[in-house]
């Protein structure tokens, strides 16, 4: 069994930071120590600067996948493998990301510092954090390296922009832009969802879309398009994916029409090709020729076909497919049975008793006077890394900041936990993308009694005029709603 894994604190160290300790010489002395032991293929130093369990995250810029190794050993491995993909390293001192002494907890100091490098296809960047030793040598702790941008792909953006005037009425470019009338794409962006008919031994598979057309297959397709990559996004709903509302900072609600209406200005202005009211026919795979044949149909029935290279999906936050709890007797039920995700207002169910199974209900977002670093600095921490810190963080966070919350939910039957491995939120949040609520006001509710509660027992089953639970007890409701992931 693997070793449980452990921050690499001062005192398991035996270590101490001097006040004098300048980060960017830290910095600067291990990435020259590391870029000299790269350049004579002496495995020995290298192993050296790292603890032996560090770990090192990889975003295509060492191989061809995204990929996190935990250890020494296998970090040498690496490394060993991948010498001519760290070349030209040079450390990063702009405003944003030169080297800084962080401490986050009173016995952890780290230094924290960017560096770049080159690749035989394009540029890339890294994020470390090195920890002292008892031997006043800093080693790392975490390393991340990513592939920024592509040598023979420069991105069309700023001065790279095409400067050829377009002559013909705007309206009919960007008609023959959307319908791909002049060329063809190399790229599909669709949601997805897999089955598997089991009507013989070898399983068929048969790709039907969900939705493309969301903040990730639009992202996507901008970055695409910036590459000079023909890329075409295929949406089954009329317009961009309208259900809900949306939390915006500083925890405020946004209908969700207002956001498709900014998300289809986006795919406008970025001159993006977008079908809508359009869903796949088919997708199959050719091995000979390492291309997709992929069928569409468009809003006035129109059916096109094209051979592509890759098919990128898209389903969404927690992978666009609602949990719901199969429970006998769904039939006998004479009210209204719906998932959250197709929960659009309550004005429709006003003077209607409503039931909602499940308690919990996301959103995050995060702000920074540079988005692009925080982004990166937060993407360069493996999952383990993550799960210690926020072993520390929530317990704390629990006995102050949420404490009198806590006490009051617990005080009216509301069952609260620590998360998995008292980690908080962020293992369901990355695992199954709920399971956790952020409290935007419901949990006041909750403790102020206008929002009732039914705990300690499962559904049984439905019944004609509610639910009927394991316990005994009945609820009564005309409508009820699976708020259940």
């Amino acid at each position: 069994m693997a070793n449980k894994p452990v921050l690499p604190t001062l005192d398991r160290l035996k270590a101490k930071v001097s006040p004098s300790a300048s980060a960017v010489n830290i910095a600067q002395a291990w990435l020259s120590a590391f870029s000299e032991s790269n350049a004579q293929s002496n495995i020995d130093i290298a192993e050296d600067l790292f603890l032996p369990d560090s770990y090192w995250r990889d975003y295509l810029a060492l191989t061809s996948e995204i990929r996190s190794l935990t250890g020494r050993t296998l970090i040498k491995q690496l490394i060993n493998s991948r010498r001519s993909h760290l070349l030209s390293l040079r450390l990063l001192q702009e405003l944003h990301n030169s080297p800084t002494i962080d401490a986050p907890f009173p016995d952890l100091t780290f230094v924290q510092f960017s560096f770049a490098f080159e690749t035989p296809i394009g540029s890339g960047s890294g994020i470390g954090r090195l920890v002292p030793g008892a031997d006043e040598k800093w080693r790392a702790f975490t390393i991340m390296t990513c592939l920024d941008s592509l040598r023979d792909h420069v991105e069309e953006v700023g001065v790279n922009r095409s400067a050829t005037p377009i002559i013909e009425p705007w309206e009919a470019f960007r008609k023959n832009q959307v319908d791909l009338v002049d060329e063809q794409p190399q790229v599909i962006i669709i949601g997805k969802e897999m089955l598997y008919s089991p009507s013989s031994q070898k399983c068929a598979k048969k790709w039907i879309l969900i939705s493309g057309g969301g903040q990730a297959g639009l992202e996507t397709a901008a970055r695409l398009k910036h590459l000079d990559v023909p890329t075409l996004v295929v949406e089954r709903n009329p317009r961009f994916p309208l259900r809900g509302q949306y939390i915006v900072p500083p925890g405020s609600l946004i209908p969700s029409s207002q956001l498709a209406n900014f998300l289809e200005s986006y795919a406008e202005t970025l001159e993006l090709s977008v079908w809508t009211s359009s869903e796949i026919q088919s997708a199959e795979w050719h091995q000979d020729t390492k291309e997709w044949s992929v069928t569409i149909r468009r809003r006035d029935s129109e059916i096109r076909s094209f051979s592509v290279k890759h098919l990128v999906f898209t389903p969404g936050f927690g992978g666009g497919l609602p949990n719901m709890p199969q429970i006998p007797n769904h039939n006998t039920f004479k009210g209204k049975v719906l998932h959250s995700s197709n929960f659009k207002t309550a004005r429709d169910f006003l003077g209607k008793k409503a039931v909602v199974v499940g308690a919990c209900n996301s959103g995050l977002f995060k702000e920074g006077a540079n988005i692009e670093h925080a982004d990166r600095v937060n993407a360069s921490l493996t999952w383990p890394v993550i799960e210690m810190f926020h072993q520390r963080l929530t317990p704390h966070f629990a006995q102050t900041i949420d404490k009198d919350t806590i006490e009051g939910l617990n005080k009216v039957g509301f069952k609260t936990n620590l998360g998995p491995q008292g980690a908080g939120i962020f293992p369901l949040l990355y695992a199954r993308s709920g399971g956790y609520y952020i409290d935007t006001g419901g949990s006041q509710e909750i403790i102020d009694g206008k929002i009732k509660l039914k705990t300690g027992s499962a559904i049984r089953s439905f019944t004609e005029t509610g639910l009927d639970f394991e316990d005994g007890s009945k609820l009564d409701a005309d409508v009820i709603v699976f708020a259940t992931g």
